[in-house]
């Protein structure tokens, strides 16, 4: 039997890893947030490649996503809270931002960061990720479904009252 020390350290180099190792967690966010992307990316692959799914399969792929949405956004706006003291003067209030995990709070301070670095209408940004409202308006589609990130972790939310009755996605085009 393999005990707790064995499974996470070993000998052979191949399949060890290291995390939470730097001294610089604010910066690990984008890395993090990246690693989810990819897993969600691989399980979507695999998922295209089945001639027959369970529709419980997609829960991981869509939490994946939207978990990777909510730190790719938490970056932006720790670095952005930076960038908008620097030039404004102003203090985004950033406590609590790792005790939620609704977007709606981190949007407001998205756009806020967006219009002091002049990216809110900027035609450079635009054709890579897409205009600012239509950053809002998908993320905003995650919000609805699933305001606080429990929809696709547990069938149940932590009052004990069911997730939502009806949701459909379509794996592939979260991709």
């Amino acid at each position: 039997m393999t005990t707790r020390c064995e499974r996470f350290q070993q000998e052979v180099v191949h399949g060890n890893v290291v995390l939470n190792f730097t001294s610089f967690p604010k910066g690990d966010l984008g890395v993090y947030a990246h690693a989810y992307q990819q897993a969600a990316n691989s399980l979507v692959e695999e998922f295209r490649g089945k001639p027959y799914y369970s529709d419980a399969e997609a829960c991981p792929i869509v939490f994946l996503y939207r978990h990777s949405v909510e730190l790719y956004l938490k970056q932006i706006v720790l670095w952005g809270a930076g960038l908008v003291h620097l030039q404004t003067g102003d203090a985004l209030d950033v406590r609590g931002l790792f005790s939620r995990h609704e977007f709606k709070p981190l949007l407001q301070h998205l756009k806020r960061v967006f219009e002091v670095a002049w990216w809110l209408n900027s035609s450079e940004v635009a054709p890579k990720y897409g205009t600012f409202a239509e950053i809002e308006s998908v993320i905003l589609e995650f919000e609805k479904i699933d305001p606080q990130s429990f929809a696709f972790r547990y069938p149940i939310r932590h009052e004990r009252r069911c997730a939502p009755n009806y949701l459909a996605a379509h794996c592939p085009a979260l991709h």
